[in-house]
């Protein structure tokens, strides 16, 4: 073994780690702004920084903004490359996992080529619990510390033997939902799924490959995170939620459990009324693929087992208590005062708290559009409004009047059933009428979200706007049972004010969905774009000029949230996914530039 120290730049927070936890934290000389761990690193220059909003806004804001990143191909994060080049590093430690976990790969690798003499790039990788402890030679090998790195290995896999031994093999597994991000839901990967069942659960959502006897081997991980509908959640019915949002610390973990616990569909959950919601520093545990995985495997073994002997000291976690959470402001004497108002067929009241004059309800839809001044009782959802200053849900079907479109329903109706995605848009651009056309979209009242899709109803009436062309938004009940969905969309199609009206569906060549359509709707069905060659379909989408379309939601590894549906991936798809993803396997957003 080498004495010389050797000089270390890390753009990985677990790689940092790693690097510390075989005693060779000495050798860092320039570190990722992720880096908080262990503290005495803290004062060693800054290589990195991100591009996105710095400051915490939500989970679903921050889901936006990294998709509209990746959709338009840009990097999340900056690296400072002329002070990497001044630090001189002889080794420089990264990542090429994840585009969202650290700088990417290609851009540290056309750095350290500017650099002389030339550092080695060492890349991790893990994919389970044994690559990061392989990765523990990796890296010791290439610090010249081999010794201390196989040492280190041994002495966790000696903590991971003695963790394992506590779990029956011969029990039932514990259903374990682990939520990674909390809005969308992405479910846990890679190497979690794998810890669980170690532990003595198993991982329903995101299952992990069998490995060996014990559960621990290269072939034990799963696929990566994705995000999933609710309704996935629901129908997993977990024993136990583990709630671990990627980087986001207990409180702000917290504010996301508060944000989920907010919907019925969630509070209904068995493993809710249970009490068995575990919310865990995201920063620090599990999502890092380091060292202190096993500290995590630890803890859940102790968590599922009931084995507090094996408890890591001040392990981050905390079990979710529903009575802080706290129900949105609600004014009930204003809207007694409201409801009183319309009764009387008011077109105002006043407010007893400021004497101003509000317009109620009735007076909005006599005025037939949102004016765009976040008005109390604004039937039409703020449409006018900047979609981040929105407070208004639209509580029943109601039709919005878009600027610029004209054509009037005297040669009566299409209706087309609009769920933000390409099949709905290639149906607007496939189906030539004089006719009205006027889009409808379903959601989820209480949530805002489109069953499945992953895309909020904003997202729909930016659509509307930018294609001008009117829109109906028709909110869903939780329990969305096919007589309450079809009764919703009556009312819907009710709101267009003509007598002759035709309904358009998007769908591709699923006879028995087409077949229940039209058994079941009370108006002609028409179906632009079933049974259409893929090949035509594909590339008239993707030559619209100013038109990206991304993945909104997803149920297979192979086609991440956010990633661009472009030629490249339709063409990295396995024979077994439907290039469209007709089959489920995963939907779709359009945005226009």
């Amino acid at each position: 073994m080498s004495t010389t120290m050797k000089r270390v730049c890390s753009v990985l927070p677990s790689a940092t780690e790693v690097l510390c936890v075989i005693g060779c934290e000495d050798m860092l000389v320039g570190r990722s702004h992720e880096d908080n761990y262990p503290e005495c690193i803290t004062d060693r220059p800054i290589l990195t920084g991100q591009l996105t909003n710095k400051e915490w806004t939500s989970a679903r804001e921050i889901d936006k903004q990294v998709s509209e990143f990746l959709a338009e191909g840009k990097s999340l994060y900056i690296l400072d490359e002329k002070l990497l080049q001044e630090l001189r590093p002889d080794v420089i430690l990264t990542q090429d996992i994840c585009a969202v976990c650290a700088i990417d790969l290609d851009t540290v690798r056309r750095v350290a080529a500017s650099i002389f003499p030339k550092p080695k790039v060492v890349s991790l990788n893990p994919q389970c619990l044994q690559d990061v402890l392989e990765d523990l030679v990796l890296v010791g090998h290439a610090v010249d510390r081999l010794d201390n790195a196989e040492k280190t290995r041994a002495e966790f896999e000696a903590r991971v033997a003695k963790a394992v031994s506590y779990v029956p093999q011969d029990q039932p597994r514990i259903n374990v939902a682990f939520i990674e991000w909390s809005d969308p839901i992405y479910v846990g990967g890679h190497w979690t799924p794998q810890i669980i069942k170690m532990a003595g659960g198993h991982h329903p959502l995101n299952p992990c490959g069998e490995g060996d006897d014990a559960g621990y081997a290269k072939t034990g991980g799963a696929g990566k995170s994705f995000a999933v509908h609710n309704e996935k959640v629901v129908e997993s019915d977990p024993d136990i939620i583990i709630i671990c949002p990627c980087g986001l610390d207990i409180p702000k973990a917290t504010q996301e459990a508060h944000n989920l616990y907010a919907n019925e569909w969630f509070r209904e959950l068995r493993a809710v009324k249970a009490g068995k919601v575990y919310i865990v520093d995201g920063d620090a545990m599990f999502n890092r693929p380091g060292p202190r995985l096993v500290d995590a495997l630890e803890w859940l073994v102790s968590l599922l087992q009931d084995k507090p002997e094996i408890m890591p000291e001040n392990f981050p976690y905390e079990i979710y208590n529903p009575k802080t959470f706290k129900h949105p402001a609600t004014l009930p004497d204003i809207e007694e005062i409201h409801r009183a108002a319309c009764a009387d067929n008011a077109l105002t009241y006043k407010d007893p708290a400021t004497d101003y004059s509000v317009i109620t309800e009735l007076g909005h839809k006599k005025r037939g559009f949102c004016c765009g001044h976040r008005c109390r009782h604004c039937p039409y959802g703020h449409f006018n409004v900047d979609p981040a200053e929105r407070l208004n849900k639209v509580q029943k079907p109601t039709y919005l009047k878009v600027a610029g479109s004209t054509r009037s329903p005297d040669k009566g109706v299409d209706v087309l059933f609009w769920s933000g995605g390409k099949d709905s848009y290639l149906t607007y651009l496939t189906h030539k009428t004089d006719r009205k056309m006027v889009l409808l979209t379903t959601f989820t009242g209480s949530t805002g979200m489109i069953q499945h899709q992953g895309v909020h109803h904003h997202e729909v009436m930016a659509q509307a706007k930018h294609l001008k062309v009117d829109l109906i938004l028709a909110p869903l009940p939780e329990s969305n049972t096919n007589e309450e969905y079809l009764e919703v969309v009556r009312d819907a199609v009710a709101k267009c004010g003509s007598e002759d009206v035709r309904c358009l569906f998007g769908d591709l060549h699923l006879t028995d969905i087409k077949n229940w359509r039209e058994k079941h709707h009370d108006f002609p069905c028409l179906f632009p774009v079933f049974k259409m060659a893929y090949p035509g379909l594909q590339d008239t989408l993707l030559t619209q000029p100013g038109v990206t379309v991304t993945i909104s939601a997803s149920s297979t590894p192979h086609a991440a949230v956010g990633t661009a549906f472009t030629k490249d991936f339709i063409a990295s798809l396995p024979s077994e996914v439907d290039s469209m993803g007709e089959n489920g396997e995963f939907h779709t957003l359009v945005k226009f530039s």
